[in-house]
């Protein structure tokens, strides 16, 4: 067999390797964030679910948190879990002014889910998602924002 073919062969083992290993890896942070998810949710009635959306930031921070997850609204919050790192963030609605759609959000394109809020100082701040339910959840937390519970 020529020298070059058995390069390309090792070399295209070497990356199929590398491809099942990266996606056992998302595998495994993804049943992680589930198995979080369902710990914060404690029998809480979950309103809205979004699989796999990808965490834009917030605007008040400037080194950004990044990353998908999982975005999930009940009737007191929202929250989302990262897949990895293991992050959670909570917004409760009573801090929540409003949330809409905007076509990119702190350098990320796409239906861009955009939330207002206050945090626990007192200080402005926003945060965004793209997924494609953004549409359908904007209006969702607009209607419960700000509301007291």
């Amino acid at each position: 067999m020529n020298f070059w073919v058995v390069i390309a062969i090792v070399a295209g083992a070497v990356v199929v390797a590398g491809l099942l290993a990266l996606a056992a890896f998302i595998v495994h942070c993804a049943r992680g964030a589930e198995k979080r998810f369902q710990a914060l949710l404690k029998g809480e009635s979950l309103l809205f679910r979004a699989n796999g959306a990808n965490f834009s930031g917030r605007t008040s921070q400037k080194a950004r948190m990044r990353g998908n997850g999982i975005l999930a609204l009940t009737p007191t919050r929202l929250f989302f879990v990262m897949w990895a790192p293991r992050v959670t963030l909570e917004l409760p609605l009573s801090n929540v002014s409003g949330a809409r759609v905007e076509s990119s959000f702190l350098g990320r394109t796409g239906p861009a889910l955009v939330v207002d809020f206050e945090d626990r100082a007192g200080t402005r701040d926003s945060c965004g998602w793209v997924t494609a339910q953004a549409e359908a959840l904007a209006p969702r937390i607009v209607g419960m924002a700000g509301k007291r519970r």
